[in-house]
């Protein structure tokens, strides 16, 4: 297991003292949103990863935007170096926290669908979208959503 899924924290945020620990999977996740949300809205890829996985601690931010613009690219979210992202559309939110996990931990960890439903818990929390998240299982934001200008109200329902 990675340092990240030992600690509930896919999004291998640092505290003062290290590596944070979050008691569930969950609650690493509305600490990866909120941090994205709060912090790094309205920014490039390259800007938000200068400051999230600095040179300084020994990354490579250059490499982190690389691969996260390639994620999202993949998502049909088109992003360039120049790009700003609109961290209240909850599309682009849940795809930058699935893309962050996947390069901290080689893997998106609780699955896909269960960190985008975290994606959309948190979206409702912070009146981004008004679509209630059902019991953490059930919805999905789409590229369709996030292309119509109604996208923070919208949200796919599909079964599991």
């Amino acid at each position: 297991a990675t340092a990240g899924e030992k600690r509930n924290n896919p999004g291998c945020i640092m505290g003062k003292n290290g590596l944070r620990q979050y008691t569930t999977l969950e609650d690493g996740y509305e600490a990866l949103n909120s941090l994205l949300y709060r912090k790094y809205n309205n920014r490039t890829c390259y800007d938000i990863f200068c400051q999230y996985a600095p040179y300084s601690d020994g990354n490579n931010p250059r490499k982190y935007a690389d691969f996260v613009i390639n994620e999202l690219n993949k998502k049909g979210i088109s992003v360039a170096d120049s790009t700003v992202l609109d961290l209240s559309n909850p599309y682009i939110l849940q795809e930058l926290t699935l893309a962050i996990s996947k390069m901290e931990n080689g893997k998106v960890l609780g699955g896909a669908e269960f960190a985008r439903n975290c994606s959309v818990a948190f979206a409702y929390s912070k009146g981004l979208s008004t679509t209630p998240p059902d019991k953490i299982s059930t919805i999905n934001y789409t590229l369709k959503d996030a292309q119509q200008p109604e996208a923070k109200l919208l949200a796919d329902y599909f079964s599991v």
